[in-house]
């Protein structure tokens, strides 16, 4: 029983720290889309494809802002224009010569109502850079 117990608690930890819903249409050198409104991500990602993913900010309030750039990118940057549909996205271009870890940190801002931002979380990407 006790290890029932110890299996279900790790499943349950496992589902709540790596929740993403990823885009699984088929593409084979195409960019990488997640929308993920967790605070820690770990992905796997070609070294040959753009990551780009949603961070659920829509509202006029709501805003975001790299605090902690990736050491190994040809592009990192946050989009939020009428291609987005005024989502705010952010787009990650891994340097095609690099195989390893890289990382970035994204500051979201949140609003209520109408009153600007009430709430801030950071958003801590870890990625593996694979060929």
């Amino acid at each position: 029983m006790k290890n029932l117990s110890h299996t279900l608690a790790l499943i349950f930890l496992t589902f709540f720290l790596v929740q993403c819903s990823k885009d699984d249409s088929p593409k084979q050198n195409g960019p990488v889309e997640l929308m993920c409104p967790n605070e820690l991500l770990y992905i796997d990602l070609s070294n040959t494809q753009e990551l780009l993913l949603d961070l659920e900010l829509s509202g006029d309030e709501e805003g975001a802002q790299i605090i902690l750039p990736p050491a190994h990118s040809l592009n990192s940057e946050l989009l939020r224009n009428s291609s987005t549909a005024w989502r705010a996205i952010y787009r990650y271009a891994p340097d095609p010569t690099y195989l390893g870890s890289d990382s970035v940190f994204i500051e979201r801002c949140r609003g209520g109502q109408g009153v600007g931002c009430t709430q801030t979380d950071t958003v801590k990407v870890f990625l593996t850079l694979i060929p």
